[in-house]
């Protein structure tokens, strides 16, 4: 039940002596609209109307500073109502801004002295004393904010509260916590948006051990650490939740196409094959999929089409070769009649359908309609057509399917090595650039309980569970389905990649040593980084084309890390041979959050290039002035990236884009910190078949500029691009080509690229004599005349600078000669 308590009860807590000054914040003095607030006027409801368009408008292009000003503005004491809250709370939920939109929440239930504990879940505190309805637009709103964030375990609380559930212990050490059902006194419940959003966020984030789950804020901090775990996130949260949701008996609790979609995406990543095929069943009897498909709502057809492929990957990864081409051409023929239906549509047209909103992709049909221009109408139909050519591709691939690794131990062991899960979410929010969550520079072993952490997620949302019970490895039982014991870990990577093989080593470090067993000497190997890595495509493609070098994808989203190591283990290479294993040996998968990955993870000094591929905006209206937006390549990002690369020129970090705004903020980015990270930006000799455009640079510092280049990425900057790649070599890169993006160009790539700084007595060629020659020159008539010091010290500069540009063309005719050699 989620109402506010009496002031009294709130003072006690408030001098509690558990709550400690850093764990406390203050909620900002806004006086929030009562129940018994007086009958709006015409004028009155004129302002509200026009307060909630400026409010939605804001939290559409992100600008929450401008946002909660005008939402706290004394201005509109008399007008603001729990609906303006519930859009403050989504542009709190879209900028990342948690804290911000707790206290949101905490002002409109109706308290505006009170104090929140940092770990407290805000809806226990009222949960007994009503007060007001709460809409569950806003709850649904702070929900958003959760899974985006990877804050799983009070998403999973918040979806249980507003399911009228309470987590009851079941006495078992290491169990989950059992929901059971009680009365509540909160109006407005759960519906289906609220469970699409949950599922999207377990979806982002995979199963991991809450050791404090609904524990927090709660209880003192001597017994916190006593407290039972409980698995969140990944399909353990979408079973519970999907089981909660489906007890209730409301009108608004009939699930829609994409809760199936996504519910099955989950079990199917999961390898819960069965499960999955049972949940296909329900969807084609509920929506009446299984005879005819001539009536069906687009949006129904295409989630059909999703869940038959991803069930299809998930039979391909466990061997099955029948149930692959089944799936597979099931998938392929719901496909041909999308196209014939669109062919027909274009020659007829369209009948206006009535507006009808559910949790899913429906409830962008309303969207569009209140698009003036109509843009965003035409961004959701390029964006579906693009969705339904890359499913095609996946379902035609997947049907050519047949089973080539004859070692069913291949699987799990490719999950324990090169899959590496640390954390998830859906963006890189405000929360990921705080010193507790980013880049710390720190590292630490892997203790047993961030072991235990590792082995959960592969256990429960990646599917090692199934991959070990094929196996019977580590003496498990088919009935044990409970969370994983430190000894059960320690027992699988023992008898997958022996005791002597750790993949984190004592420093805390990841060995690639383990990681990639069939390099001679991995630390003599280049090993290169791409953050954002998506879902993989890009990768693939460089593993392929370098076999000789190793490759590492780091991506935040957990359902995009699975879809990377699926085509990892079913890489398709066009000359392959049937007796021969189709793994990709030099690519590994990393779920993490990019700054602490690099900061705590990677070796310093020891990646030769760190790619970045369409990272996305951290705003649709930055500027180079703006202060620094949440977003993936924020300075400490760039500093903790410059640390890893290889020094004297060797390391480099390679930014494409097709939006040149946001080149140009990531320039402005990387020039303001030149001189901390120790990095160059490349120079337009260094990179020939470029052209520069732009020159970003820090006023403040003389000399600190980055250049921004167009053109097509090449070997030039460590892009190697096969014959075959004229419709894109990545998921986005196709998808920008369409047009979708405001400030994408369809055609055009902005580069920018960055460099250690060689060092000052290295040149690497054998004219490094006649440099030192040079410098003796210089420094022996230093004291004899003014003009021979500097005529001397300049003709050394341009010494150096021609025993680099010598050095770089012989690397490059290398690099060519190489990979012709490769092909």
């Amino acid at each position: 039940m989620i109402m506010a308590p009496a002031e009294k009860k709130h003072k006690k807590k408030n001098k509690s002596k558990h709550a400690s000054k850093d764990s406390v914040r203050k909620t900002p003095a806004v006086r929030p609209s009562t129940s018994n607030t007086p009958k709006r006027t015409p004028e009155t409801h004129k302002r509200a109307l026009d307060l909630s368009h400026q409010l939605r408008q804001l939290s559409n292009q992100k600008r929450l500073r401008e946002c909660l000003s005008l939402y706290h503005s004394f201005e509109n004491d008399d007008i603001r109502d729990s609906h303006h809250g519930s859009i403050i709370i989504d542009c709190c939920a879209r900028c990342g801004d948690l804290d911000e939109a707790e206290r949101v929440v905490v002002t409109m239930l109706g308290n505006t002295s009170a104090c929140i504990d940092k770990d407290e879940y805000i809806w226990d505190r009222y949960d007994h004393i009503p007060y007001k309805k709460m809409p569950i637009q806003a709850w649904t709103a702070l929900l958003k904010g959760y899974v985006h964030g990877g804050m799983m375990a009070k998403a999973d609380s918040l979806f249980c509260a507003l399911c009228g559930c309470k987590a009851e212990d079941d006495g078992n050490e290491g169990h989950s916590k059992k929901r059971k059902r009680v009365e509540t006194k909160q109006q407005d419940k759960a519906n289906v948006r609220t469970l699409n959003t949950l599922l999207r966020g377990c979806l982002w984030s995979a199963t991991t051990i809450d050791y404090d789950a609904n524990n927090l804020g709660t209880q003192p901090k001597q017994k916190r650490a006593k407290s039972r775990q409980e698995l969140v996130g990944g399909i353990v949260t979408a079973e519970r939740a999907w089981e909660q949701f489906s007890s209730m008996k409301s009108d608004n609790t009939c699930v829609d196409s994409s809760s199936y979609e996504y519910f099955i995406t989950l079990l199917c990543q999961s390898l819960q094959c069965e499960k999955a095929e049972h949940q296909l069943m329900q969807m084609k009897e509920q929506f009446k999929l299984s005879k005819d498909l001539t009536n069906a709502d687009p949006a129904l057809i295409e989630s059909l089409v999703v869940c038959l492929v991803v069930l299809s990957r998930a039979y391909a990864l466990l061997g099955k070769t029948n149930d692959v081409k089944r799936c597979a051409n099931e998938a392929l023929k719901v496909i041909r009649h999308i196209e014939s239906t669109n062919s027909d549509s274009k020659a007829i047209p369209a009948k206006k359908k009535p507006n009808v909103a559910t949790g899913g992709k429906q409830a962008w049909k309303i969207d569009a309609n209140n698009d003036e221009n109509g843009r965003r109408e035409q961004s959701n139909t390029l964006f579906r057509s693009h969705r339904i050519s890359e499913l095609k591709a996946e379902a035609t691939s997947l049907n050519q399917y047949f089973d080539r690794n004859s070692d069913r131990k291949t699987l799990a062991k490719m999950m324990v090595a090169r899959l590496l899960y640390f954390s998830g979410g859906g963006t890189t929010g405000l929360n990921a650039m705080s010193d507790a969550n980013s880049a710390t520079g720190k590292t630490s072993p892997e203790s047993e309980q961030t072991m235990l952490q590792r082995y959960t997620s592969l256990w429960f949302s990646f599917g090692l569970k199934p991959a070990a019970e094929m196996l019977k490895l580590a003496g498990l039982d088919k009935s044990y389905c409970t969370a994983l014991s430190q000894d059960m870990c320690t027992r699988l990577h023992n008898d997958l990649l022996g005791k002597d093989h750790p993949v984190i080593t004592s420093n805390g470090y990841v060995d690639f040593n383990t990681v990639f067993p069939t390099s001679a000497d991995s630390s003599s190997t280049p090993l290169h980084i791409e953050l954002g890595s998506g879902s993989g495509d890009w990768a693939v493609i460089q593993a392929e084309s370098n076999p000789s070098e190793n490759y590492v994808t780091v991506e935040l989203r957990s359902d995009r890390v699975a879809q990377t190591f699926a085509k990892m283990v079913l890489h398709n290479p066009e000359n392959f041979s049937p007796n021969k294993s189709s793994v990709l040996n030099n690519l590994c998968c990393v779920g993490s959050e990019c700054g602490s990955f690099l900061s705590e993870r990677i070796q310093p000094k020891t990646v030769r290039t760190i790619f970045v591929n369409h990272p996305e905006p951290p705003t649709q209206t930055s500027t180079c002035d703006d202060n620094e937006q949440a977003h993936m390549l924020n300075s400490k990002t760039i500093l903790a990236a410059a640390k890893c690369l290889e020094p004297n020129g060797y390391g480099r970090i390679v930014i494409v884009t097709d939006n040149l705004i946001y080149a140009k903020l990531v320039g402005h980015t990387a020039a303001k910190i030149l001189d901390q990270s120790q990095l160059i930006g490349l120079k337009p000799n260094e990179v020939s078949d470029l052209r520069k455009v732009d020159t970003a640079s820090d006023p403040n510092k003389h000399g600190a500029f980055v250049h921004i280049y167009e053109g097509k990425p090449s070997t030039s900057i460590g892009h190697y691009t096969p014959k075959s790649s004229n419709a894109g070599t990545s998921y986005f890169d196709r998808l920008w080509r369409t047009g979708v993006g405001k400030h994408a160009d369809m055609k055009k790539r902005y580069i920018i690229a960055l460099r250690t700084i060689r060092d000052q007595f290295y040149s690497g060629t054998t004219s490094s004599k006649a440099t030192q020659s040079s410098k003796k020159t210089a420094t022996a008539t230093a004291g004899e005349k003014g003009k021979g010091k500097h005529s001397n010290k300049r003709s050394a500069e341009k010494q150096q600078r021609r025993n680099e540009r010598r050095l770089l063309k012989k690397q490059q005719q290398q690099e060519k000669q190489n990979h012709s050699q490769k092909r």
